[in-house]
């Protein structure tokens, strides 16, 4: 629908310059020695070029000519800010000695929350501007081809299942789970030889409303955490091969999750989409392989209410430490051991394992480090493994 499409974009272009003025107000209150950090520098040059940008576009977008111009705008926008928070990471890093804990976590917080209220109308009047273009561009010709009828196809089969923009009005998280899983689950193998299996269970057929790219970073940074934890007690510990019998088991009396009554339980694992990603597969065994450390699975479970929807994700990794239970939701806090602030570049940074909330690996040089980051980069500006940004 064009007017629709067009009111997005008319109220797109008349928040955001609120909301870009507001960030560069932000970083301008900011203690001067903080502000001149060239990575912070960087950052308050992004958002102040982002509002003279939106600004010098015309209030009143009138037309289709209008919106395609304003999306393409909005484009350049996007992926221009598609670093900000690595930069604005590495530069509280540098200079946190100048502000005190409880300032820099205000700061942020309000700042990547506003991040990424406007990354999401900005991504919205693209996504809409480009479904709108593939449905209704050939559709004014009378001569289509076979190839422009297929993309048409597409396009309608993604608004009737659902999808408006970036939104997603069916979401199925168990899809989501085991897309992430399956991509945790190689990295973890590459990373470290093996991987603990993934387990879904509860109701798996639950929908909901949400952006799928935000539920993909999420369940990706939890999941690299949890893989990663596991891994690493097995080997610790000497762990030897577990079923998901013990788990399960162990972790009876624990379990608290309410479903409705009429509601079926169900489970799946990588190994029943993808035998070749079940990390403690059988096959070795049949052939006299050596056995390998024995790996607790991970278990997420998919609980949905009246009003909400519930998902756990337990793992076996040993659990916090005491000294670090007061930090894990610290910005820039990592388990990883301190290399952070005697290696010069963001790249040198890209390696390790937040405690709580970031990316996964061990030690500057992780494999997740590339990957994690360009897997991520058309979400929310990627994870910054071991710098405690998730």
């Amino acid at each position: 629908d064009l007017e629709a499409n067009l009111e997005v974009a008319r109220y797109a272009r008349k928040e955001l310059p609120v909301r870009l003025a507001r960030r560069v107000k932000s970083i301008q209150t900011l203690p001067f020695i903080v502000g001149t950090n060239p990575y912070i520098k960087n950052v308050y040059r992004l958002y102040y070029d982002a509002f003279q940008t939106v600004t010098a576009f015309e209030e009143e977008i009138r037309n289709k000519e209008d919106l395609a111009r304003f999306a393409t705008v909005l484009q350049g926008l996007v992926e221009s800010h598609a670093d900000g928070i690595p930069m604005l990471s590495q530069g509280f890093l540098e200079c946190k000695k100048y502000m005190n804990k409880a300032d820099i976590k205000t700061f942020l917080d309000d700042m990547i929350r506003a991040r990424i209220g406007i990354r999401l109308i900005a991504e919205q009047v693209i996504s809409l501007q480009e479904q709108y273009t593939v449905c209704h561009s050939e559709q004014e010709k009378d001569n289509l081809t076979r190839t422009d009828t297929e993309t048409h196809g597409v396009a309608e089969g993604e608004r009737k299942a659902g999808i408006v923009g970036v939104v997603h009005r069916d979401l199925k998280p168990a899809e989501l789970v085991r897309t992430c899983a399956s991509f945790v689950s190689e990295l973890c193998n590459v990373n470290y030889g093996s991987s603990p299996e993934v387990i879904i269970n509860g109701q798996l057929d639950a929908k909901f409303t949400y952006v799928p790219v935000h539920l993909e970073y999420i369940l990706c940074e939890v999941l690299k955490n949890s893989l990663r934890a596991t891994v690493e007690y097995s080997s610790k510990i000497g762990r030897t091969r577990s079923s998901p019998a013990d788990f399960f088991q162990s972790e009876e009396d624990n379990l608290d999750v309410s479903l409705p009554a009429e509601s079926a339980l169900h489970s799946s694992t990588l190994s029943d989409q993808d035998p070749s990603l079940a990390g403690n597969s059988e096959k070795g065994e049949e052939e006299g392989a050596t056995k390998p450390v024995g790996h607790p699975p991970v278990v997420v479970t998919i609980a949905q209410g009246e009003r909400e929807i519930t998902i756990r994700i337990r793992d076996q990794g040993g659990g916090v430490s005491k000294e670090d239970l007061d930090s894990i939701f610290d910005y820039s806090f990592t388990t990883v051991k301190n290399e952070n602030e005697t290696m010069s570049g963001l790249d040198a940074n890209g390696g390790g394992s937040g405690g709580g909330n970031s990316a996964f690996g061990g030690g500057g040089e992780s494999i997740f480090k590339g990957v994690s980051r360009l897997a991520m980069q058309a979400g929310l500006g990627g994870p910054i493994a071991g710098l405690g940004f998730g």
